[in-house]
């Protein structure tokens, strides 16, 4: 009997030795399979890119890349229709500073023109500046940079009114701004504008609009960080009085 259990231990201990060998030799393939399909992604991949698009619905996409998401933000600026042509320019050369920066989006710059003239979506102002603190979560300059050209966009005829400023405020809280950083630009825009519309119209103001638009800085180029939007803002301004 005790020989019999000596035959059957010895049986066991010789398979589980060849299964370990084997296990040796290739010990992560069915785990290693299992783990590329879940997690084979990159934290820069587009998050929109698999999504299916019919023929034609190029503008969707676009939609919901991070420029799109800027410019359904801009869309929504209260009084827009007041310096629609004035707005357009100015989004123009900021599509094309962004793309100047991102040469990957520049197949897309048609499409962002179009985009820009069309209707809003039906999304909150809420969603959507969301969706652009999804994009830059890790860029807090670049989201602080594009409420001050949103603060731009709002001071044009020279007056922040209380649907603006709130329009604003709704933005940049959605952003996660820090308030010192959002006050500082606002009561910095806020002081000069009021001091340039009390001035009267002079010579040096005559400059063109084209040519103020071009002067203006990229907020997108790291370069720039240190650079003051405020000053091309009052030289836009002043261009239109």
């Amino acid at each position: 009997m005790e020989f019999l259990i000596l035959i059957i231990a010895g049986v066991v201990v010789y398979y589980l030795y060849v299964t370990l060998q084997e296990y040796l030799k290739n010990p992560m393939q069915k785990n290693s399979r299992e783990s590329e399909e879940i997690f084979d992604y990159s934290s820069k991949e587009d998050p929109y890119k698999n999504l299916e698009f019919q023929e034609g619905q190029e503008i969707q996409r676009f939609s919901h890349t991070e420029l799109g998401v800027m410019l359904e933000i801009i869309k929504r600026i209260p009084q827009k229709e007041k310096n629609a042509e004035v707005i357009e320019k100015i989004v123009k050369n900021f599509i094309e500073q962004y793309v100047a920066i991102y040469p990957d989006m520049q197949k897309d710059s048609t499409k962002a023109n179009e985009f820009f003239l069309e209707q809003p979506t039906d999304k909150s102002l809420v969603d959507v500046a969301s969706e652009f603190l999804s994009f830059s979560y890790a860029e807090y300059k670049k989201r602080l940079r594009f409420v001050e050209f949103l603060l731009m966009l709002l001071y044009l005829d020279g007056v922040l009114s209380e649907d603006k400023k709130e329009f604003l405020l709704d933005v940049a809280s959605v952003l996660e701004l820090d308030n010192e950083d959002f006050n500082k630009i606002y009561d910095a825009y806020e002081q000069q504008f009021e001091k340039l519309e009390a001035e009267s119209d002079t010579e040096e103001n005559n400059i063109s609009l084209e040519e103020a638009i071009k002067a203006q800085i990229n907020i997108f180029d790291s370069k720039n960080i240190s650079k003051d939007l405020l000053e091309d803002a009052l030289r836009i301004r002043k261009s239109l009085k």
